[in-house]
């Protein structure tokens, strides 16, 4: 696809969307949680997710499963979890079944309007669906989907530039984290810290591990302290969660290479600076619209 064709297609895109929600917001709580899904569906199958356009709205797909629909302003989020265990109850789920995805298996469904913006119980089931969707039996990436022919490159720029443009909304309340290391064995995160405010506590042997993997340089912008400042800087790096601890909220067993991310300070920063905060494809987009 050729950029010219690209900008076609977010134009294209624009129109719908502009149509389908007329309020700002909640256009962009649509995009938020289409790249909030991206992300995690990245972390874990980079070759086997897609998103699908049509006239009413969109669909991702992680290989063959549905993860995330919005058509007609209603939010269909599936989520590894069982039906009528509270607090999946109530007219808002409904009971999902797909053949390659084990059970327990639900979906939250709303209007976009009324869609809990602070869904935290909501995004750890539906980060573990895609997951497991992504996931063989034998712990390795899905290889491919049927999908990949409809995927839209278009849906995700468009979805990037419009959460990039979020700074300019004086609504967006702004905040800011350091990262606050625990040294235990079990890798289990979350557990909230009474610190002037309330922080959530971040293990060191899970950002070690993530290093580790990823190396020492930023996954953003591929900076690295020991080629800018010399091997007394070797392995400093910032960890960022790809979904966020507070939206988590109680304990978490978190995986390395799935949940974290090496990010430099910057990244780090601007990735934070606003709430909610930038998925990291979202500050990537920054970073080449000012190339």
């Amino acid at each position: 696809m050729t950029d010219e064709d690209l900008e076609d297609e977010i134009s294209e895109i624009d129109e719908i969307f502009s149509d389908m929600f007329p309020d700002i917001d909640e256009r962009r709580r649509a995009m938020q949680l289409l790249l909030t899904s991206v992300g995690i569906a990245d972390s874990v199958c980079p070759d086997a997710w897609s998103a699908s356009m049509f006239a009413n709205g969109f669909r991702l797909n992680v290989a063959r499963v549905e993860v995330l629909v919005i058509l007609d302003r209603i939010v269909r989020m599936n989520l590894q979890t069982q039906l009528g265990a509270a607090p999946f109850t109530g007219p808002l789920f409904e009971e999902v079944y797909y053949a390659s995805q084990p059970r327990p298996q639900c979906a939250f469904v709303s209007d976009i309007a009324n869609f809990p913006v602070d869904a935290v119980v909501l995004s750890e089931k539906h980060a573990a669906f895609i997951r497991t969707a992504g996931t063989t039996k034998a712990g390795k990436a899905v290889a491919g989907s049927p999908f990949t022919k409809s995927h839209r490159p278009g849906l995700i720029a468009y979805a990037e530039r419009l959460i990039a443009g979020d700074d300019d909304d004086d609504s967006i309340e702004l905040w800011t984290t350091g990262e606050e290391e625990i040294p235990d064995d079990a890798l289990v995160e979350g557990g909230r810290t009474a610190v002037l405010v309330n922080v959530y506590e971040r293990n060191a042997v899970a950002r070690q591990a993530c290093i580790d993997h990823y190396g020492a340089k930023c996954a953003i912008c591929d900076f690295d302290f020991a080629d800018r400042y010399g091997p007394e800087l070797a392995g400093f790096i910032h960890v960022h969660h790809v979904v966020p601890l507070h939206m988590l909220g109680e304990e978490h067993v978190v995986d390395p290479i799935n949940d974290l991310r090496p990010v430099c300070p910057n990244c780090h920063a601007v990735i934070h600076s606003r709430n909610p905060e930038y998925p990291l494809a979202a500050v990537q987009a920054l970073l080449r619209s000012r190339a």
